[in-house]
């Protein structure tokens, strides 16, 4: 039966990914490339090797052992999952992908470098601080987090959440550098050593997502819906570095430079075959879900963990009694075993919320948004503040796909998007003209020096008319 699943599942993702690809709408720009690329590794190819191979660490690790029932239900519960999401993200993000970018775009860009210094000498400081001390605590194996019993949730109990994660506005701000300077090589140097130095925290996440964006700006720049091969080629070296860092959470890179402490590893983490640790371990994280929820919970968890919402932006250090987790807990996954650093899936959150229903529900919700998301900047004006919005979005979807919370979306975007908020602030402070403005006073420009050719009208009368204007009080 499960060798059937396996064939049937590598069935359902070929069907959904030619119809997709035989879409209008199919490109590097669309939210269900990411999905199907999520799917495909988690549920498609994975999976065999998992079965055949007989890899354990996991289930190890987590001390249980799923039955041959809890991982078929994994399976079809999967591919429900990857046809909820790819029915509604067609349906409502289904418009052709258009390139809209226009000289007068090209000449806003130009004129958001003095916003974007403004902002970034503002941030950099901040977020640079926060990167040297999170390395600092990684080298001296010291840190503020200790993880909870009960729940398995890592908690700070003296440090700053706010000022931890700070660092992460180096990613857009580098980001956004490249982006303004067109793409020169010299441009790409705060990107890569960000890139770097962030490996030496062990943390892999946020220069994976960077990369993606920068590839997606850079494709967009070249007018290309398909990656070209340097872009592959940048891709692969990406892979490289992710598997280096996580080997030993960046110990090998802070050796270089730093005197390092840090104890690494899980027992036996050299001998860990292809693919069978943790950082792709959606599958036996589902089948966890599956194996604990509702079979030995007695019961879903109803997607009351979302009220984790309103309680996670306030600092442990302004409420300490702060609940743990979700304020509304149904269960905990730690009364049936060890599952340290999980992440539930899009489609493995479903099922912990409300079975196969939920999975549905979830993962067909999820379609919903990121399709209205496509079609409103594909059919929108594509704005620079808009592209660069939409091309940061997308990436976050990776980790958002692996996480399965909207939680992590919104802890991922927040610091991702902030300094292109306070960018465009500035900008709006500086009375930076649009693309439309600047569109506008090229068309009146043009309309003058064709009428004073004609001898419509007297020279100087435009610059008249535009000096009233100006005087005219806004209403």
């Amino acid at each position: 039966m499960y060798e059937f699943l396996l064939l049937a599942s590598t069935g359902v993702w070929a069907i959904t990914a030619l119809v997709y690809l035989q879409r209008p709408c199919a490109s590097m720009y669309h939210p269900l490339t990411y999905y199907l690329a999520f799917h495909f590794l988690i549920f498609v190819f994975r999976p065999p090797l998992v079965y055949f191979r007989e890899y354990n660490v996991i289930y190890r690790v987590y001390e249980f052992q799923p039955s041959m029932e809890d991982k078929s239900t994994v399976l079809i519960a999967a591919n429900l999952g990857l046809i909820a999401f790819a029915v509604m993200v067609l349906r409502k993000g289904s418009a052709a992908f258009q390139f809209k970018r226009t000289q007068f775009d090209e000449a806003q860009r130009t004129l958001l470098w003095k916003p974007f210094m403004i902002s970034a000498l503002v941030l950099f400081p901040i977020a640079a601080l926060s990167l040297v001390s999170d390395i600092s605590s990684k080298a001296l194996d010291s840190t503020t987090m200790v993880r909870d019993a009960a729940t398995g949730i890592a908690v700070n109990t003296s440090g700053n959440g706010y000022f931890v994660d700070a660092q992460m506005m180096m990613a857009p701000l580098a980001l956004m550098f490249a982006w303004l300077l067109r793409f020169r090589w010299w441009s790409l140097m705060p990107l890569l050593v960000f890139i770097v130095l962030r490996g030496m925290t062990g943390g892999r996440g946020v220069f994976v997502l960077s990369a993606v964006a920068l590839a997606l700006l850079f494709l967009y720049e070249q007018r290309r819906k398909w990656p070209v091969p340097r872009v592959l080629l940048g891709l692969a070296a990406l892979v490289a570095m992710f598997n280096i860092v996580g080997q030993d959470r960046g110990a090998a890179i802070r050796a270089l430079v730093m005197d390092d402490y840090s104890v690494q590893g899980l027992n036996g983490a050299d001998e860990l075959r292809f693919l069978e640790g943790m950082d792709a371990g959606n599958l036996e994280y589902f089948e966890f879900l599956v194996y604990a929820v509702p079979q030995r919970s007695g019961t879903y968890g109803y997607f009351l963990n979302n009220l984790q919402i309103l309680t996670e932006p306030i600092p442990r250090g302004l409420w300490p009694n702060k609940p743990i987790g979700p304020p509304i807990q149904m269960y905990k996954l730690f009364d049936y075993g060890y599952p340290i650093g999980m992440t539930n899936s899009l489609p493995g959150e479903g099922w912990a919320q409300l079975g196969y229903l939920g999975v549905a529900l979830w993962c067909g919700l999820f379609g919903y948004l990121w399709g209205v998301a496509f079609n409103s900047y594909v059919k929108g004006p594509q704005t620079n503040f808009q592209t660069v919005t939409y091309m940061f979005a997308l990436p976050i979807s990776i980790l958002f796909f692996r996480d399965g919370t909207v939680l992590t979306f919104l802890k991922a975007g927040f610091y991702l998007f902030l300094p292109l908020l306070i960018m465009r602030g500035m900008a709006g402070l500086l009375a930076i003209p649009s693309a439309d403005a600047l569109a506008g006073a090229a068309l009146r420009k043009r309309q003058r020096q064709q009428a004073m050719q004609t001898g419509k009208i007297l020279p100087g009368a435009g610059a008249r008319a535009l000096g009233m204007r100006k005087t005219m009080p806004r209403r």
